[in-house]
């Protein structure tokens, strides 16, 4: 059978022949395609993403790890693929990730807790002499402690 013969036996516009229906199967597998590359492109993307964001993690976990230790140590992680690294130097702690398509840096201060319980002394300081002055004044007291 030829192609005159086939379109003069179904016709041009008829919608239930053979040649109408071909047509849209073949419209309906390329958009088919083209969904099913675009939704692996997206898994792909999503996965990739969550890969980075584990590493970003993990080098945030170290640096504060790093941080608040006595003692001066070095630390290498990975995992899969992405590598990072963490040292403590005098004063700060610098840690650094990197994977594929990425790269993280982060620099942070030593955690110093005495310097920060000498500025609770402070405060403490503060606050008991107006707990004391307030004290005094509600005693009937005049607020200089003077009798």
């Amino acid at each position: 059978m030829t192609a005159a013969h086939l379109f003069k036996r179904y016709g041009r516009g008829r919608c239930g022949g053979p040649a109408a229906c071909a047509s849209y199967t073949v419209e309906a597998s390329c958009v088919m395609a083209m969904v099913l590359l675009s939704l692996a492109m997206l898994i792909r993307t999503a996965y990739g993403r969550c890969r980075q964001e584990t590493g970003i993690m993990k080098l945030h976990h170290t640096v504060e790890m790093l941080r608040c230790r006595e003692d001066e140590t070095d630390w290498d992680f990975s995992s899969g693929a992405w590598t990072g690294q963490a040292e403590r130097d005098a004063g700060q702690v610098s840690g650094s990730a990197y994977g594929e398509d990425w790269k993280k840096e982060i620099t942070v201060q030593l955690r110093e807790p005495e310097q920060m319980m000498r500025m609770l002394t402070v405060f403490d300081g503060l606050t008991g002499r107006a707990e004391t002055s307030e004290g005094a004044v509600a005693e009937g007291g005049d607020g200089d402690g003077g009798e």
